[in-house]
């Protein structure tokens, strides 16, 4: 459990209204859960570094203005959450976890996020439908079309193991302007309109017989 209940945030914050403080930092204090009772009072805290510990995503719900996360080290594997409750959360650091290529699906829903860390994931491939879904879009509504990280424009991926195969599936993220993917094992970058009709174990099998140094 949270060891910081409401009560002693306030003290350590010197404040008596709940609503002015703004962030909270509780980094490496081996924290495996949190308790929603009480934390709703903080309506306004927009940042929460929880960094070092052993804590989900879905633990931070409670949380309404939450812009900001930082969840790195904290032995993820798998991502339950539901994303209108985080409808305001704009940076996410998931970095140093054990996060599952499938897994990342679930973030795609994060309406307003901008920035996603993903450092040292040991990731080897990402979805296919990452920035897209697999339902036939006569069948989705206008609503389901766009929830695909309609606004994310910075991916952190270094210190991972994906290939050249990653393009593809970064191919429909259409506001990405930073990618980081250094420290991976990619040999070149493929032309994205060569790749448009391949399925991603076609695009491996070419890689093959190209790739004879990795980064």
């Amino acid at each position: 459990i949270i060891s910081k209940t409401p009560v002693l945030q306030l003290q350590l914050h010197c404040v008596d209204d709940p609503s002015q403080i703004c962030s909270v930092d509780i980094s490496e204090q081996k924290l495996n859960s949190v308790k929603p009772e009480g934390f709703q009072v903080f309506e306004n805290i927009a940042y929460i570094d929880a960094s070092i510990n052993s804590l989900s995503l879905g633990s931070f719900s409670c949380f309404p203005s939450l812009r900001e996360l930082n969840l790195s080290l904290n032995r993820i594997q798998n991502l339950d959450l539901d994303s209108a409750d985080f409808h305001h959360l704009q940076v996410l650091n998931l970095s140093y976890n054990s996060l599952s290529p499938e897994s990342l699906i679930s973030l795609s829903g994060l309406s307003s996020l901008k920035v996603l860390h993903l450092t040292g994931n040991d990731l080897h491939h990402l979805p296919p439908n990452l920035a897209s879904s697999d339902q036939d879009p006569t069948e989705m509504s206008s609503e389901q079309e766009r929830k695909h990280f309609e606004s994310l424009e910075v991916l952190i991926l270094d210190d991972n193991k994906l290939s050249s195969v990653v393009f593809y599936s970064l191919v429909n993220l259409k506001r990405l302007k930073h990618l980081n993917l250094q420290k991976n094992l990619i040999c070149e970058i493929p032309c994205l309109q060569m790749t448009r009709g391949l399925t991603p174990e076609q695009i491996s099998d070419e890689e093959e017989g190209k790739c004879g140094l990795h980064n």
